[in-house]
């Protein structure tokens, strides 16, 4: 299909994206977590047609090659590092 109708005027293939907004839907199962991000996943929503092969990567857990110019969606888990607490003293 893409051979025959992906052309320019000059009869070249074409081959460039659109910017037109596309929805990636991440569902989980029961009891499936995604690993180092648990049941609480949060998509970047910036994301480009590129980022979605890595993204799977990710759930994978498979290094991205180099040559891939994307990025994953999951964003990263943001945590909160508390100095301020009292130490727990536990005598039995």
């Amino acid at each position: 299909w893409q051979r025959r109708y992906m052309r320019d005027e000059e009869g070249n293939p074409w081959t460039a994206h659109t910017t037109n907004l596309v929805p990636f839907i991440l569902i989980e199962g029961e009891g499936r977590k995604i690993p180092g991000h648990g049941t609480e996943v949060k998509l970047r929503d910036d994301g480009r047609l590129c980022d979605i092969a890595p993204t799977i990567l990710e759930i994978l857990q498979i290094p991205q090659p180099e040559e891939m110019t994307g990025r994953s969606l999951i964003q990263p888990i943001a945590f909160e590092v508390k100095t301020s607490r009292t130490p727990l003293r536990v005598s039995l």
